[in-house]
This record gives structure tokens, C-alpha cells and sequence, in this order.
């Protein structure tokens, strides 16, 4: 919800909203993402038996507590796929590489209480123990070396590669100008959170700890890169998943379209705080909001179409073709509650 919500508080505070509402069968604040919206008998799959929560005293508590979060809304906003890589490391059969990268910017007490990474005196520390540090540019220049030693492309196994791994690897690889190197090299990406969750439906937790402890019997340190890197291999190699499974391509992506989908979100970043007055009235909502930004779309570009033509210029705007889609939305709604918008800014 943070990282679609960059630059978006408006967008953070109905995410919120959904958080302590979509477990009650309210889903009034829920996103395209919410199955409910239009079939509100359907089970949840995580609530017992399936039914949404009835209790008015904890849905009172949990609205209580989300809702002071709301007021800390543009600082949530502000958190997103930008993270500073502090390790990296990869593996492939017996061979391993991994590398430690120092930040540029200071590492809080949450994160080194969580990964046990430290930096003093500018000397980085893994659990207390000094280890030798390299600039992202460098580490990343081995991480592509290290991937081009088998000599063909190949596919990066991660577990939540998808939503975590790859937009912060992205960002790492932009500010180092390699994306067209690591899309030569590397030919997707395959997510084994989302597969697991495909192939074995129904398990009480899908974290890599439990996956590896409970399918596998695999104990290790979780929050080190490189244990990580080797766990989730054990556990693959363990249950003898191969990509030739049908779920296993279900759950990968081309370096290409996390790459197309990095730059797409730079765009609905960098267009989107332009549009907070129409998401913050409720004239758009936030995944029209995002659609808009998306298409390089800002609020002076609306303004501009509803001057030349007050009637169909915002229409004629959204429904232009662009490829086999259109650029925003056919929808009349839409576009007629943006045109009652700026008429009533011009007679005002």
C-alpha cells in the first residue's frame, strides 16, 4: 500500500481506511484490488470459515489505531521502493556470491535491530563484526559479473521478488545506469511467494522461514542476504521445482516488464502530487488518479483540455487510443465529474 501510495497521502489514508474496514465486509475504501467489491459473498480466504469479522469492539480498536496513522499520512507517503541496498548476494548450485553495500544514508535502529547491519565511524558492521563495504556502483557491477559467468541469460529466484526485490533493484540499477545491462544479461525474474501461494494454497503462512522450516525442515538466519539467497535454493532443489512447472511461469516476470513497470512508476510519481486536489475532493479516485498520472498526464494538462473545449476536450484526452488500450478511461462518469469540477473553478 506504501510503495503505490508514493507521493500520494490522499491515496495512503483511503489504503488505511481499507486496512481496518475490508476485514469487517466494509469495502467502501478498498482498491481494484478487493475481489469483494463485486461479489460480497465471496470467502476470505485468511478469516476463520471464511466469514468477515463481526466483533464492533476490536473494528472500534483497530479504526482507533489506523486512523492516528492517517494523521502521519504525508510522511507515509513519502516511504516507498527507494531503500538503499545494504547487501547483496546471489547464488547458483555451489557457487555463491554476495557483497556488502555501504548506504549513503544513515541506517535507522529499527533496521539494524532487524538485519543486524551497523555503520560507526564509517566502518560497516554485520551483528557486531566488522565487514568490508562497497559503493552500489561497484556492487552491482558484481552482481553482473557474477550473473555473466554462466554465459546465457538466466532467471533471478526470489521469494516477494516481485513487489519488494525488483523495484529496489531497479532503482539501484538506474542510478548506476545498467538496466540495459541487466536486461541483456538477465531474462526475468520468478517469484516464489507468489507461486507458493498458487501451489500450495491454504498454508497458514507463506514467509520464506515458515515455507523452508515446515515443507523443507530448513532452520537458517533470516535478514542475511546470502543465507536467504542459499535457504531458498535448498528449499527449491528440496521440492524439485523446475521452470518448466506451469505455476512456476504463472509466477514470473520478464526484466524487461519489471524494468517497463520502474519507469511507469516514476511517472505516476512524478505526476501524480499534481492531481492531489481532484483525489482529495473526490473527484477522481486514486486508481483513476494513477491511471492519469500514468499516461504522463498532470492537472495543468486537464486545465489545458477543458479550455479549449469545456465539453469533450477532457473526454477526447482520456479516450485517445494508445496501442491496443486507451490512454485513461471511455468512461462519461469520469470525465463528467471533472468537467462539473473546473466548470464550477470558472464561475467561482
Amino acid at each position: 500500500m506504501v510503495a503505490q501510495n508514493k507521493h500520494n497521502p490522499a491515496g495512503v489514508e483511503v489504503g488505511l481506511d481499507a486496512m481496518w474496514k475490508h476485514p469487517f465486509g466494509d469495502h467502501s475504501s478498498c482498491s481494484d484490488w478487493c475481489t469483494h467489491k463485486e461479489d460480497p459473498h465471496k470467502q476470505y480466504k485468511h478469516l476463520p470459515f471464511g466469514q468477515c469479522l463481526t466483533d464492533k469492539n476490536l473494528q472500534e480498536a483497530l479504526a482507533g489505531i489506523f486512523k492516528k496513522y492517517k494523521s502521519h499520512s504525508k510522511k507515509i507517503a513519502e516511504l516507498a521502493r527507494t531503500s538503499h541496498i545494504t547487501q547483496i548476494a546471489a547464488a547458483a548450485g555451489e557457487l555463491h556470491f554476495s557483497c556488502y553495500v555501504f548506504p549513503r544514508i544513515a541506517i535507522s535502529s529499527q533496521s539494524a535491530s532487524v538485519t543486524g547491519i551497523s555503520v560507526r565511524n564509517g566502518i560497516m558492521y554485520h551483528h557486531g563484526k566488522r565487514v568490508d563495504s562497497k559503493s552500489i556502483s561497484t556492487a552491482v557491477d558484481m552482481l553482473l559479473d557474477f550473473c555473466q559467468t554462466f554465459q546465457k541469460k538466466i532467471i533471478l529466484v526470489g521469494h516477494n521478488v516481485e513487489s519488494f526485490d525488483s523495484p529496489i533493484l531497479m532503482y539501484a540499477l538506474d542510478r548506476c545506469k545498467k538496466l540495459e545491462s541487466f536486461t541483456n544479461i538477465v531474462d526475468g525474474f520468478l517469484d516464489t511467494l507468489k507461486f507458493f501461494r498458487i501451489e500450495r494454497p491454504g498454508l497458514s503462512s507463506y514467509r520464506q522461514e515458515y515455507l523452508c522450516k515446515n515443507l523443507a525442515g530448513i532452520d537458517y538466519d533470516a535478514h542475511d542476504a546470502l543465507s536467504d539467497v542459499l535457504s531458498l535454493q535448498s528449499l527449491i532443489n528440496f521440492l524439485n521445482i523446475g521452470l518448466e512447472n506451469v505455476n512456476a511461469r504463472t509466477a514470473s516476470l520478464t526484466s524487461v516488464s519489471a524494468v517497463d513497470f520502474y519507469r511507469y512508476s516514476n511517472v505516476v510519481q512524478s505526476n501524480l502530487p499534481s492531481l492531489q486536489p481532484l483525489i482529495g475532493q473526490k473527484i477522481i479516485s486514486c486508481p483513476i488518479a494513477k491511471k492519469i498520472a500514468g499516461s504522463g498526464l498532470q492537472l495543468k494538462h486537464l486545465e489545458l483540455a477543458y479550455s479549449r473545449d469545456p465539453v469533450e476536450g477532457i473526454y477526447y484526452l482520456f479516450s485517445e487510443q494508445c496501442g491496443k488500450s486507451v490512454r485513461v478511461s471511455k468512461s462519461r462518469k469520469v470525465t463528467g465529474k471533472l468537467v462539473e469540477y473546473f466548470a464550477s473553478l470558472r464561475e467561482s
